[in-house]
């Protein structure tokens, strides 16, 4: 048998082939095409999640920066208001010492000489209420805050506490506690 007939015993022509060959090539284009719109999908989608990402954080960013300038806000009014407070005792300190001194000096020029009656009980006087202003002012409660940064919570965590006048006790315990009497207890800072 000769090779052509055999082709055509079995069906087989190079036009059969042609079309066999040609679906099978469309099928391969189809999928291509499949395939890069696929690709093209995925990359539209990934500069959409990125865009989103990138806004989504800017967001967040904003946020934080708002939080941050809020925190460090309340800072300074919170640290603004002790200083005023303690510069206004810084003065008040300030003119008793200047006073103080004016009136020392004028008591040593006075010792050893006789001096008008009025002018002694004129420095007598100003010493006197010199005295009770800074028996006042050294009485008086002062206080001042400590502060330090929670960085868990992002807050600012403030302490106030007295460094003058008559302590508060802290830390304060009752025991051993029975019908007639009771132990307390307490730390003084």
């Amino acid at each position: 048998m000769d090779d052509i007939e055999a082709l055509k015993k079995e069906n087989i022509t190079i036009e059969s082939e042609s079309n066999n060959f040609n679906e099978i090539y469309d099928k391969i284009v189809n999928l291509k095409n499949r395939i890069e719109k696929e690709i093209d999908k995925i990359n539209k989608l990934y500069d959409k999640t990125i865009e989103d990402l990138t806004q989504s954080y800017l967001k967040k960013h904003e946020q934080l920066l708002k939080e941050e300038n809020d925190l460090k806000e309340k800072l300074q009014n919170e640290v603004t208001k002790s200083k005023e407070k303690l510069e206004n005792y810084l003065s008040l300190a300030n003119n008793d010492i200047k006073l103080s001194e004016r009136i020392m000096k004028g008591i040593e020029k006075m010792k050893n000489k006789d001096e008008n009656i009025i002018k002694i009980i004129s420095y007598v006087s100003k010493a006197n209420k010199t005295r009770n202003e800074i028996i006042n002012l050294s009485g008086e409660f002062m206080k001042n805050i400590k502060f330090h940064l929670e960085e868990e919570k992002s807050q600012i965590k403030f302490e106030e506490y007295f460094f003058n006048g008559i302590p508060l006790p802290e830390n304060i315990e009752i025991k051993d506690i029975t019908g007639f009497s009771c132990s307390v207890s307490w730390d003084i800072n």
